[in-house]
């Protein structure tokens, strides 16, 4: 079945950070009492992971099949970019829990969320011809976790989930493309976590987190579209007007179908469940 095509082109260091990710948050909140070493074990073996892929990208792979190819990206850059991005993603960590410690009951949560959202996103319900698709509610679990912890901890989740859409499939032309389409649109997503300070009923507190979130990604998908595919605009069009237009027609369906499903019944209790310590 098409909405299901991207299952199959999984690298296997996808499927490694996938299965690492779930069955170690698993794990951790089954196993309370061993909680912190098994999320020492899943941290080290996600690094090992990431190391590996990019030592694969470097010596076997194209980093994209662009058509801009005076502008394409070199293994080395892509390699030394996606360290940089690991480390930025690591002090992010650091500042955020100076104030409220990260727990590994945190990280096995966002883990799980990380993951969940990855495996849905791609069941592509409907795919773009120049990027970007409607999913089943792909952002909803790092949402979730946003709400929970803020914009500080979601901006570190968001980044994670950005170095994960890096391994599979990314479609590289320039360095400050990578930036721009991967951690800086899947960080932005961190505006949803500030619909936790708003004086909103709790119902309506994940709904409104959605739309937050979207906006961030709308705009770094935008800023994306003007920057470094204006040329796919139609003649006497600007490109910002063709982005503006182009990246609406799938993100609008796919908010619209996060924020449905956000108002069922009890979905406004998962963010307490996120937060809970013990």
């Amino acid at each position: 079945m098409s909405w299901f095509a991207d299952f199959k082109e999984f690298s296997v260091f996808t499927v490694l950070c996938l299965a690492v990710a779930l069955v170690g948050g698993v794990l951790a909140l089954v196993k309370r009492d061993k909680m912190k070493p098994i999320m020492i074990v899943t941290g080290v073996l996600e690094v090992a992971a990431i190391a590996a892929a990019l030592i694969w990208f470097a010596v076997t792979k194209d980093v994209s099949d662009s058509a801009f190819g005076s502008v394409e990206m070199s293994k080395g850059v892509f390699s030394i970019l996606v360290v940089a991005l690991v480390v930025v993603m690591i002090l992010l960590m650091v500042l955020s829990g100076r104030k409220e410690k990260w727990t590994a009951r945190d990280l096995a949560n966002a883990a799980i969320c990380v993951a969940m959202s990855f495996i849905l996103s791609c069941i592509k319900l409907y795919e773009m011809p120049q990027g970007g698709s409607i999913t089943p509610a792909s952002l909803l679990p790092l949402v979730l976790y946003m709400v929970a912890f803020g914009p500080g901890r979601g901006l570190v989740v968001g980044f994670a989930y950005g170095l994960l859409q890096l391994l599979q499939g990314a479609y590289v032309i320039h360095p400050a493309q990578l930036l721009v389409d991967y951690p800086m649109a899947f960080g932005a997503l961190a505006l949803g976590g500030f619909a936790r300070y708003l004086p909103l009923n709790k119902k309506l507190q994940l709904p409104v987190a959605v739309v937050f979130a979207y906006v961030g990604r709308y705009l770094m998908a935008v800023l994306s579209g003007v920057a470094f595919f204006g040329e796919y605009a139609p003649e006497g069009q600007s490109a910002l007007a063709y982005s503006l237009v182009y990246n609406i027609t799938y993100l609008g369906p796919d908010c619209v179908v996060c924020a449905l499903i956000s108002l069922i019944p009890g979905f406004d209790r998962l963010t307490e469940s996120l937060r809970k310590r013990t």
